[in-house]
């Protein structure tokens, strides 16, 4: 049997993180919704009220900032 040597690769990620003191309950269920979609990993703190994504690139982190505006309404300041 082969040994098998792994190759791990670490690429730079890029963290979003967002306030969701104010929002809605419907607005942070489909804020969550739109962020599964998009991010390989989401996070919310256990009071509810931040939430931590994982992506790629900054554009992908701008995308999704203009995405959930458009989607929910919600007003989210850079």
């Amino acid at each position: 049997m082969p040994t098998l040597t792994p190759t791990i690769r670490i690429k730079e990620k890029f963290e979003l993180s967002l306030d969701l003191e104010g929002a809605t309950q419907d607005q942070i269920h489909s804020i969550l919704e739109l962020c599964h979609r998009k991010a390989g990993r989401v996070q919310l703190n256990e009071s509810g009220n931040q939430l931590t994504v994982n992506l790629n690139s900054e554009k992908e982190c701008h995308q999704l900032i203009a995405q959930i505006e458009k989607e929910t309404g919600v007003d989210l300041r850079e």
